[in-house]
């Protein structure tokens, strides 16, 4: 068992607006942390070729985009990304976006 409090004094950077940190993993599927903030450095999108992504926005606000669609996200919202779909998070408040993400193995 793992304290919000706890994992989010663990968060690393992983570029210059994501940080993250990993909670629980198994041969299938990961489970952590992950906090946005600000645009991304980028424009690019993301795919997980063999994983869906299943998210819940812990804090902030924020939109997800897939492909060409956008979607607002706000404490509470919990999404979800087939794999195979290109997306980005993005922070739209003055806070950070802070989701609670699991990604999936999926059958192939």
């Amino acid at each position: 068992m793992l304290q919000l409090e706890e994992v989010a004094t663990q968060l690393r950077a992983l570029g210059q607006e994501i940080r993250y940190a990993t909670c629980f993993e198994s041969n299938r599927f990961t489970q952590g942390i992950i906090a946005f903030a600000g645009k991304p450095a980028s424009g690019n999108q993301i795919t997980h070729d063999d994983k869906d992504v299943l998210c819940y926005v812990i804090s902030g606000t924020g939109r997800l985009r897939t492909g060409d669609k956008e979607m607002v996200l706000k404490q509470g919202s919990i999404c979800h990304v087939p794999a195979q779909e290109p997306h980005d998070f993005q922070a739209t408040g003055d806070r950070e976006l802070v989701l609670l993400y699991t990604l999936v193995e999926v059958a192939n």
